[in-house]
């Protein structure tokens, strides 16, 4: 191991929560510049304590684990300080900063893209310029789709975005609550929910006595609903093909 190393800084993002993609992309830039990749890649130790090999892969996980908190707020550092590997430490970043809000993300950048316009005396180029930053935004998010499976399932979310995005403003808590679901919910069960939440409303309007339930209740009625079995990393894809 080099000695100079020890002291380097790994990347001039500072990670905040708010950030993990620009973290994400700089930290594995930087590892794979330093042959040091696997130790956020590998699942499992690659050699047995007893191995004599075992102290410099040790020593060498310690030092992208310190890279990797040197990147940190002190706040974040705190949640994360005892993990133990740099693969642990890698993955429960990604499981609590990288998945949580995808949908929610991409919804957002979707409707910044659908709403810009080259204002009056703007260059083009300058026009040009911030629309390709929210595409590599999306990009981050929603990489090109290796199956056909994939691509299918961002067509569905692209669906679901479009519909919510349509709905009138006193649906928007509703909206939030669908785009903040830990695993995104099948078009059928969002036009589902949709249609309750109008029948309570119209109920509710009709006889205000009545208790009703709110849309409040929108996590315990979906849990009740079925849902496609997609997990949360499904969502870093985007259409093949499409802009």
């Amino acid at each position: 191991m080099n000695k100079s190393e020890i002291h380097n800084q790994l990347t001039s993002i500072t990670f905040n929560g708010h950030n993990y993609l620009s973290l994400a992309r700089a930290v594995t830039i930087a590892l794979g510049g330093r042959s040091k990749s696997s130790h956020i890649n590998e699942n499992e130790i690659p050699l047995d304590f007893k191995d004599p090999k075992f102290s410099d892969w040790q020593a060498s996980d310690n030092l992208v684990m310190s890279w990797i908190f040197n990147s940190m707020d002190p706040q974040i550092y705190e949640i994360f300080a005892y993990s133990e590997t740099a693969k642990a430490l890698w993955t429960s970043l990604k499981e609590m900063y990288g998945q949580s809000e995808n949908a929610s993300r991409v919804f957002e950048l979707q409707q910044e893209l659908s709403h810009m316009e080259q204002v009056t005396g703007q260059p083009f180029i300058d026009h040009l310029g911030n629309m390709k930053r929210k595409w590599d935004k999306l990009r981050q998010y929603r990489p090109s789709a290796p199956t056909i499976d994939i691509y299918i399932q961002c067509e569905e979310q692209d669906r679901i975005f479009l519909l919510l995005a349509s709905l009138r403003p006193e649906y928007e808590d509703l909206r939030r609550q669908i785009l903040m679901s830990t695993n995104l919910p099948s078009f059928a069960s969002v036009c589902a929910t949709i249609h309750r939440e109008e029948t309570r409303r119209r109920v509710m309007h009709s006889n205000p006595k009545s208790g009703g339930e709110s849309f409040e209740s929108f996590a315990n009625t979906m849990s009740s609903t079925p849902q496609n079995n997609r997990s949360s990393s499904s969502f870093n894809y985007r259409h093949g093909g499409k802009t």
